[in-house]
Parts: C-alpha cells; structure tokens; sequence
C-alpha cells in the first residue's frame, strides 16, 4: 500500500525484463561457479591430490540449483513470447508495415523487438513501403540462405522471411565479427598476389592494340582490383543491419520497374538471363568494392549493402549514394540519412590503376608531445597522431572487451600519458601508458621519424589494457623514455 492506495500492476513487460535481470545474475554466477571447479579440476590432474578433487565437487549442489532455475526462467520467458508475438503480428499489420505477418512462439521477445522496430521506423516513421509479408520461416532460409542468415528478401512475393537466426542476435553479432576476422585473415594472404597481377595488368594493357582483348583486360583488371578495395566482408554487424539490407531489397524492388533495375546505369549493370550483373568492365563493380566484398557480388548486392550503409550513417561513394536516395524518394519515403560525427576525419587516397579510390577514413586524435620523443629518436616529423578505420578493426576484433576504454580514453591516453616505453623490437615504435585506478590502458603508436615519408602521420596500432605486473615486465625489458611527474 501507499497512501492508502495498492500499486499499480506490473505490466507483463516490466515483469519480463525484471525476470531478463534475474537471468543475468544467475548466469554469471553459474559461469562463476564452473570456472572455479575447472581451475580445482585442472590442479587435481596437475597433482593427483584428493583435496583438489574435492574443492572441483564442492559447487555441484550450487550449480544444479542453479540449472534448475534457468530451466524453469526459460520455460516463464515462454509466456511473454507469446504475448510479444501477438501483440507485434497484430500492430504491424494494423500499421500497415506488411499484409500478412507470420511469427513464431521460437522467436525471442529481443528478436521480435529488432524486426518490429525497425520495420516500424522504415514504413510508419519514414513512409518507405510496406511489405507483402513478413514470415517466420527456416526452412527457406536454410534452403536458399544458410543457416546463418537471419532474414532473406523475395523479390517475387515481396515478402522478409525471417530465420532461427535472429532469435540469437548476440550469437550472430559474434558470428560476424569472427566472419570478418576470417575474411581480414584470407586478405590479407592474397593482398600480394592481387598487387603483383595488377601491375603486371596496367603494364599490358596500354600495349594491347586489340580492342577486344584490351576491354578483356581491364575487366580482369577491376574484378583483381575489386578485392584489394574491400576492406570488409558485409556491412552488417549484426542483426539489426541484416535485416536492414533485406528491407533495402525491398527499396529496390518498389524503384524498379519490370524491364530493369532503378538506378542501372548508375550501379552499371546489365540484365543478362533474367538477372543482374555488372556490365562493360565492371567499373561499377570497382566502386561497390568500396562499401564492401558482398556489395561486389552483384548490383542489386551493391543497393541493399550502400542501403544499409546509408542508414548507418556511413560514407559511401556519391553514385551510389544517389542511387539509394533516388529510389528512397520515387517510393514515396522521406528518409535522410544520419549525420555521424567524426571529429577531424579525413581519407586517405590510394591511387591505383589511375583512379582514386577512396580506402581508409581516418580520425584525428589531436596531438602528441614530440619532445619527449625526439630525445630517443631524433626529429619527429609531426605531432598530429591519428587512428584509421582498419586499425579501430583491428581492436575490436583483438580486444573487443577493451574498445569501450579506447573510446574513452584514447585520445586523453596519448596526448597525455603516465608513461611511455621504447617497443625494442619495432622502429619507431612505443607503448603510451595511461593508468587508471583499476587497470592501465597501453596504446601502441607507431612515431613518424625524418627517413619516413613525409605525407605519414602517427599512428596507434592497437590499444589493450595491461596488468601492473606485465607492465612492469615491459619496462624491465623495452626501457622507460618518460614518467609523468
């Protein structure tokens, strides 16, 4: 009671996420409680002594309590499944999101959430077109997708079908990166070869005197160069940018007409078969490979992955960014894209095969003291220190439990650092320092000397945090150049 009055009831979503919070607690704590009985089950097989055997069993009653409880929040969380999926299959079709919306009791009221949401915000929001259908439905997307995917668009029924895959959005969020990880890996192994062909491609094309032969080469030529500019797999990150691309599907779908694509000159493609691929020599392909690999795939590919990109509030060349407002515009949507910030950010230019193509967005991270510096390694050439996108990669994927401190603290990290430590093993290279109260934060800059090119910045490499005890080993090892006083 409160002043004389009982409280209002609890909504089944405040229930819902008071029973998530409980979830949460008990799962940490059993991933607690199993760390601990492996760490005495390990010293047992290290010793063979009985009382580490023991100390292994201890937390069994604990844990099987545990599992009793998550087994029977689980089956609760049913019950709001439920709801959720009502309550969505009904608002979106009143909204006008789509005609027909099929859900599914396997779905999870997180994946309900990110599909209702989003749709919500195209459509009613933004006045994009709504959908034939939205369905709940695996085994299409296994059959025509993979497991892995989380929605897939039919451009014949204008229907998102959805997969078992969004029910998870923290596994296909890991998936993901991991994905990009492999493919960073498998670019890096071929960058080599790629190089090497296109030089020997521009040395013979000028001499071709074959015109056909010649426009041969310089598609080959593209297609090499298509894969040297990527610089990511997909754009989606996770589910949410899955389904964003799938819904770009859709834009598409609504712009074109039945004889040809919206935007084909733009995107350069050419109708072949009944389908769609790059036309003359892929030039179109070249300029998708900079939003990413899947976007060269095709150029319906390229719409839904500059689409996403757009949405994001990402850069992404001019042609095709026309494109994507074009079609947003002749379906009626009043859409604009939104404004990221990046403080200080520029490109770097990377002219290959005499056109510049955009490749690696920087950002500046402000200054650095040099004369610290220069007492070590003679005359540095500036003091601006940058980080590039592929690097911020880099620590998301290395560190991804650190990226937050970089954030934070990246910037303060190098413009102001506790400590800074000489990397004996590289040229030009140190560890900048920054103590907190917890931890320490070590940033890795590579130092622009005077025998380096001129046009070079500072640079971080990667950033990690660091234990009092590994960091006392590093300037036993490397040597301290500065102290903060």
């Amino acid at each position: 009671m409160r002043n004389g009055s009982a409280e209002p009831e609890k909504t089944w979503r405040e229930k819902y996420n008071e029973t998530v919070e409980k979830e949460a607690v008990l799962k940490n704590r059993l991933d607690q409680l199993n760390q601990e009985s492996r760490k005495w089950e390990e010293k047992y097989f290290e010793t063979m002594e009985e009382e580490y055997a023991q100390k292994s069993l201890s937390n069994d009653p604990e844990i099987e309590d545990i599992t009793k409880k998550l087994d029977k929040i689980q089956e609760g969380k049913k019950t709001y499944v439920k709801i959720r999926l009502t309550e969505a299959e009904k608002s979106m079709a009143e909204a006008g999101i789509a005609e027909t919306v099929k859900l599914s009791e396997k779905m999870t009221v997180e994946a309900i959430d990110i599909l209702e949401n989003f749709l919500q915000e195209m459509v009613v929001d933004n006045g994009l077109p709504s959908l034939k259908g939205v369905r709940y439905d695996p085994s299409f997307i296994n059959l025509y997708g993979g497991k892995d995917t989380v929605a897939l668009y039919n451009w014949g029924d204008e229907t998102m079908y959805i997969g078992e895959m969004l029910s998870d959005p923290d596994a296909y969020k890991q998936h993901r990166l991991l994905a990009e990880r492999s493919y960073k890996k498998q670019r890096n192994e071929y960058e080599p070869t790629w190089r090497s062909t296109i030089d020997s491609l521009e040395k013979e094309i000028p001499e071709e005197d074959d015109s056909g032969r010649k426009k041969y080469l310089i598609k080959n030529r593209n297609d090499v160069l298509s894969g040297l500019i990527s610089q990511r797999r997909l754009v989606a990150e996770d589910a949410k940018d899955a389904i964003i691309h799938e819904y770009g599907h859709h834009v598409h779908n609504k712009a074109s007409s039945e004889s040809n694509i919206f935007g084909s000159k733009e995107l350069k493609s050419r109708k072949f078969a009944g389908s769609y691929e790059w036309g003359g020599v892929h030039e179109g392909k070249v300029t998708a490979a900079q939003v990413s690999d899947y976007a060269t795939e095709s150029p319906l590919e390229a719409f839904a992955e500059s689409f996403t990109a757009y949405v994001k509030g990402e850069d992404i060349p001019e042609s095709l960014k026309s494109v994507v407002e074009g079609a947003i515009e002749k379906t009626g949507g009043k859409l604009k894209q939104p404004v990221v910030k990046v403080p200080d950010s520029g490109i770097i230019k990377s002219k290959i095969a005499n056109e510049e193509i955009s490749v690696t967005k920087i950002q500046n991270l402000g200054k650095i003291n040099t004369k610290v510096l220069e007492k070590e390694f003679g005359k540095i050439q500036t003091d601006d220190i940058i980080v590039t996108n592929e690097r911020i990669d880099h620590i998301k994927e290395r560190h991804p439990e650190d990226y937050d401190l970089f954030e934070k603290y990246g910037r303060e990290s190098v413009s102001d650092p506790d400590l800074i430590i000489k990397d004996i093993k590289n040229k030009g290279t140190v560890f900048m320092i920054k103590k907190l109260p917890e931890t320490n934060l070590n940033v890795v800059v590579r130092v622009v000397l005077e025998t380096d090119d001129s046009k070079l910045k500072n640079s971080v490499m990667t950033f990690y945090r660091i234990r009092e005890r590994n960091l006392k080993k590093l300037i036993e090892k490397n040597g301290m150049l500065y102290k903060k006083e």
